[in-house]
C-alpha cells in the first residue's frame, strides 16, 4: 500500500527526497534527510533557518516555509512519516536559490465560477469532504471495488465515483482540459483531474495531469492522485514528448511533493529512454539523492525510473548512475 504522508503545505500530496550523506540521527528515533543540495551544505541550511527563526531546526515543519519565503530557496518541501514505532523520517527536498529557473509554476487566467456541468460532483465533495481520499486507490477510482486493503469504501465515496462516471463526454474532456490549463480556480482543477480519470486511453490525459502538477495551490493534489492511480491501475505505454516542458519543470523541483509519483508514473508508462535520460539531467543531484537516500520510501521510485531509462540496473551506487546520466 502506498503511504499517504503528512506534508507541510500542500494537502493530499506525497513527499520525498534525501541523500545518505545528509542523514542525521537525532535522539535515536528521528532521521532528517536533506535532498537536492549543489553548492549549499547542511550546515549552511541550518544556519540560515536559525538566522530567520531562532529555535527552528530542520526537523520542524516550518523549516521548508522559512527556506522558501525567507532564505530564498527556489522551492522546498517537508515530509514526515514513521516506520513502525522506532523511526520517524523527516525528508526535506530543496531547490537552491541559484537554480530558480528550474521551478516553473503554471500561471492561469482569471478565476472562473464552478463548472455548472459538474454541479453534482461539487455538491458531493462539499457534503462529504473525506470521500475523495478513497479514490486514491486504482481499484476504487477506475474499477468497481467496494473495499481497499480490507477497509470498506463508504457510500459517499461510491456515490462520488458514480457521479464521476457520468462525466465522460467530449464536452467533459474539453472542460477538464480548459480548467487544467487556464483556470485559476483550484476547485475546478480538482474536479477536472477527477474527470480525466474517465479518459485513461488518451495520452493527452497524462499530459494534462502533469501540467496540473505545476499548480502552486492544492489543486495539484488531485492531479497527482489521478496520475498515480492511472499509472498503477491501468499502465500502458505513453508518448510523453508533448509534455516535455511540464516534465522538465517537475524534474527541476516545481512540485517536490509529487516527485516520486512522477518517477513511478513515467516508469510504468514506459517513457522513451532517450527523453527519460534527458529529464534526469535537469537536476541530476535531486534525482540521485532520491536514489541514495537512507529512508525506505524514496529510493525504489528513483531506481525503478533509472533502470527503465538505462535498460540495465546499476544498483544503488549513485556514483555509477551519476557517470551514466552525465555521459554522452
Amino acid at each position: 500500500m502506498r503511504l499517504r504522508l503528512h506534508c507541510t503545505a500542500i494537502p493530499f500530496a506525497l513527499l520525498l527526497l534525501s541523500s545518505p550523506a545528509e542523514a542525521q540521527q537525532a535522539q535515536g528515533t528521528t532521521v532528517v534527510e536533506l535532498l537536492g543540495l549543489h553548492t549549499w551544505t547542511r550546515e549552511m541550511v541550518e544556519d540560515s533557518v536559525a538566522r530567520y527563526q531562532p529555535g527552528v531546526t530542520l526537523a520542524d515543519h516550518a523549516c521548508a516555509i522559512i527556506l522558501r519565503d525567507s532564505v530564498g530557496f527556489a522551492n522546498a518541501a517537508a515530509m514526515r512519516f514513521s516506520e513502525g514505532r522506532d523511526t520517524t523520517w523527516i525528508i526535506l527536498p530543496v531547490v537552491e536559490p541559484g537554480r530558480r529557473g528550474q521551478v516553473r509554476f503554471r500561471t492561469y487566467q482569471a478565476r472562473r465560477p464552478k463548472v455548472q456541468e459538474w454541479a453534482d460532483v461539487f455538491a458531493l465533495l462539499e457534503q462529504h469532504r473525506q470521500a475523495m481520499q478513497f479514490l486514491q486507490f486504482p481499484e476504487v477510482l477506475l474499477g468497481h471495488a467496494d473495499s481497499a486493503y480490507g477497509a470498506a469504501v463508504p457510500e459517499p465515496a461510491r456515490e462520488l465515483r458514480r457521479a464521476l462516471r457520468t462525466h465522460a463526454s467530449q464536452r467533459d474532456w474539453e472542460l477538464a482540459r480548459d480548467a487544467i490549463l487556464q483556470d485559476s480556480s483550484y476547485a475546478n482543477r480538482t474536479v477536472a483531474a477527477l474527470v480525466l480519470s474517465n479518459f485513461a486511453d488518451r495520452d493527452s490525459t497524462y499530459h494534462l495531469l502533469v501540467e496540473g502538477l505545476r499548480a502552486v495551490d492544492s489543486g495539484a493534489s488531485a492531479a497527482e492522485m489521478v496520475l498515480s492511480a492511472l499509472s498503477r491501475g491501468a499502465p500502458r505505454r505513453v508518448d510523453w514528448r508533448p509534455a516535455r516542458d511540464a516534465l522538465e519543470a517537475l524534474f527541476g523541483g516545481t512540485n517536490l511533493f509529487a516527485y516520486t509519483d512522477v518517477l513511478d508514473a513515467l516508469a510504468a508508462t514506459e517513457i522513451d529512454p532517450e527523453l527519460g535520460r534527458e529529464l534526469a539531467r535537469v537536476d541530476a543531484a535531486l534525482l540521485l539523492d532520491h536514489l541514495g537516500a537512507a529512508n525506505p520510501l524514496t529510493p525504489p521510485s528513483a531506481r525503478r525510473y533509472l533502470v527503465h531509462v538505462r535498460g540495465q540496473d546499476l544498483g544503488g551506487d549513485t556514483a555509477a548512475w551519476k557517470e551514466w546520466v552525465a555521459g554522452p
